[in-house]
């Protein structure tokens, strides 16, 4: 069992520098972090309890390499399930680390370096070769590392700083760190600089000066493309996001392959001002990579937070068509359309007005939101007393001047909470709150009934001490986790639709396999049609699957305190759950996209270093072309020649590895997408490819 500490003790005990915390890391791990933000993939978490507790988790599982946010969820589940394997009793803030939030991921750290100094035997660990020699250092940043020839150390100054003469005042937020030579016993001094506010505001002008003169199709149908320009198109970065191509060279690549077209409105300007913009994504045959380039912005009703009516909608649906038209963009050549709009029923004009011009468009209009809808859609016909318990609860929290520990622990780390949201906006709020709550059900029975009577409190105590409501929270703890992946992916990850469609596949095989006779479930999977939900096809009741904590629970619960009708009755309950979050999933999911091509999409669009793991089989192949409508006008033999094609490519890639060519990208965005349903990136967040 684990020695546990508060995090007070961590905390307040010392405050140390940021760079004595990542030189311990480096030093125990033998890697070469430089910040702190690269510490939040949770890799490195995983390592450490490994050889704090050998055997509480399994390395091999662990993504040290990671370079998304996906990545960095699987690790913090694996170090969950790690703490609870050894009893560390402590809550892990994933949404803060995932979104690199410095001051959470220093307080992190920092605790759990008193927790190895207290767990700490001494014991002999080759933290590189344990990992099989990878590094940690995430992708984004490998770029910017020093050459492999110097080793990265963090040193901590415990002596009085050398005199130096004054530094500008321009460089006065500059942060010093050492580097220590492999070569020579040299220490050099490494000064990173924060750009001038200057240099920002000549880039911009720069940028600007450029949209102008390369087109004025740029600015000529509204007054918000400079100001969007000036909002989130002015990064420094060698490669720039905007991917400022001329019209006529995207309009040349929408004529020889398909193209993608994103449309996110509501896009914030500052000042109240909004606007919709418009991206089109297409495989650049030159570069041989994917590309997203920035099209257009545009003034749409739906740009603001009311429900615009039909006609105004229909009408902005009208002007998107007639925008393309003027850019001479071919609409016959629209692959795919995807819309992040505020109201998702709207969506609708938009893809209509395009199906006209290609009647097998694919619409991924449904995939934002998603989780949020299959959430509420599950929770609220069979589980609405749980929603409105911890509505009260939260009431009760946010009021009282003072509550115990294990109330205070349930509603800390967690999202911002505003009952007046629908539910589909607040998902991850009412999963964490339920396992969090689910976890320490006896003492928060407990607080309330010391608390003196009044008809609010006695409301509360009244459903926490009824069997029935402990059961319901203990289900919906297993049966709302699978929501939890692409929940996170969609709030806080960004766009990657091909990661969405991945979770999705994940998240309908598990719902269809807790509800459905085997054989049924592999139709519906195959298939997705609704009528296959019906009450026949469904697995008998006793065996629908509501997680081992809840099955414990009615074993153990008297008949007296759960009757027959009441349990009945909680197992028809579980069963509407799956069966209405899958209807919703399925409503949102584009049905020209079976499980293969769900499942697979990602492995041919992203392909990772090592790519064995990745070959796919020949019929896995057509069929995902076949429902991709990538093949569907080729001949026979031509289409019985496209796996061989694909395994060209694949030796190729695997060749040039060998020979010391790095990894091959499928996949490159030029504009890097929002995770955020109103808004665009800033210029200090963090992407991934798109």
């Amino acid at each position: 069992m684990a020695v546990n500490m508060t995090v007070d003790e961590a905390v307040d005990s010392m405050w140390p520098q940021r760079f004595e915390m990542l030189a311990w890391l480096n030093e125990t791990l033998q890697t070469r972090f430089t910040k702190i933000e690269q510490v939040c993939t949770g890799a490195a978490y995983c390592q450490l309890m490994d050889c704090l507790f050998p055997g509480s988790l399994d390395l091999s599982r662990v993504r040290f390499q990671s370079s998304n946010m996906v990545d960095s969820i699987h690790n913090y589940s694996l170090l969950q399930a790690a703490f609870r394997e050894v009893e560390v009793k402590r809550h892990v803030p994933v949404d803060a680390l995932i979104v690199k939030n410095k001051v959470v991921a220093l307080t992190f750290l920092l605790w759990f370096k008193t927790l190895f100094d207290k767990n700490n035997n001494g014991r002999k660990y080759h933290a590189l070769e344990a990992r099989g020699g990878q590094s940690m250092v995430p992708d984004s940043d490998a770029h910017s590392s020093q050459s492999s020839h110097q080793k990265l150390e963090i040193i901590l100054k415990m002596k009085e700083p050398r005199k130096e003469k004054p530094r500008e005042t321009s460089n006065r937020h500059a942060e010093e760190i050492v580097l220590i030579s492999d070569d020579e016993d040299d220490v050099v001094d490494v000064t990173m600089e924060e750009k001038t506010d200057k240099m920002e505001t000549m880039e911009i002008k720069r940028m600007e000066q450029t949209a102008v003169e390369e087109g004025k199709q740029w600015s000529s149908f509204n007054d918000n493309w400079l100001p969007f320009i000036r909002r989130y198109c002015s990064d420094n970065s060698a490669d720039p996001p905007h991917s400022l191509a001329h019209p006529r060279d995207i309009v040349q690549a929408c004529y020889q392959v398909p193209y993608c077209l994103y449309l996110y409105a509501g896009v914030e300007l500052g000042g109240g001002q909004r606007t919709s913009v418009m991206l089109i994504g297409y495989f650049d045959q030159s570069s041989g990579v994917g590309v997203v380039k920035l099209l257009h912005t545009l003034q749409m009703s739906v740009d603001s937070d009311t429900t615009p009516d039909k006609d105004s909608v229909d009408t902005d649906a009208r002007l998107l068509v007639e925008t393309l038209k003027k850019f001479n963009i071919p609409l016959s050549n629209l692959a795919v359309f995807y819309c992040r709009v505020p109201h998702l029923a709207v969506t609708q004009f938009f893809v209509s007005h395009l199906q006209v011009y290609n009647s097998k468009l694919i619409s991924l209009c449904g995939l934002p939101g998603m989780a949020g809808r299959a959430c509420q859609a599950g929770l609220l016909p069979s589980f609405r007393c749980v929603v409105d318990l911890v509505r009260n609860i939260h009431c009760h929290y946010s009021t009282c001047p003072s509550v115990n520990d294990s109330l205070k622990e349930v509603f800390a780390d967690t999202e911002s909470y505003n009952p007046t949201h629908p539910l589909s906006k607040q998902c991850l709020f009412i999963i964490n709150i339920v396992q969090k709550m689910a976890n320490c059900w006896r003492d928060i029975v407990e607080y309330f009934k010391s608390l003196r009577q009044t008809e609010d409190i006695d409301r509360i105590r009244t459903h926490l001490m009824d069997h029935k409501t402990k059961l319901y929270f203990l289900f919906l703890s297993h049966a709302l986790e699978p929501l939890r992946a692409l929940q996170e992916q969609q709030q806080y990850g960004t766009v990657d639709v091909a990661v969405e469609l991945e979770l999705t596949s994940r998240l309908i095989s598990s719902y269809t396999g807790s509800l459905l006779q085997p054989s049924v479930a592999k139709n519906f999977l195959r298939k997705r049609l609704p009528h296959l939900l019906s009450d026949e096809k469904l697995l008998p009741m006793s065996e629908v699957n509501i997680g081992s904590r809840a099955r414990d629970f009615l074993w153990a619960t008297a008949t007296v305190d759960l009757g027959d009708k009441e349990r009945r009755d909680f197992l028809q309950s579980a069963a509407g759950f799956y069966s209405s979050a899958l209807r919703s999933l399925v409503n949102s999911v584009p049905e020209h996209l079976g499980d293969v091509a769900l499942r697979n999409i990602s492995k041919v669009l992203k392909h990772p270093e090592n790519i064995k793991e990745y070959w796919l089989p020949r019929h896995v192949l057509i069929k995902m072309g076949t429902q991709l409508g990538a093949i569907n006008t080729m001949s026979l033999k031509t289409r019985q020649e496209l796996p061989d094609a694909y395994f060209s490519v694949l030796k190729t890639v695997k060749e040039e590895q060998m020979r010391g060519g790095g990894g091959h990208c499928w996949a490159k965005a030029g504009l890097r997408l929002p995770s955020n349903q109103d808004q665009l990136p800033n210029r200090q967040s963090s992407y991934c490819t798109c």
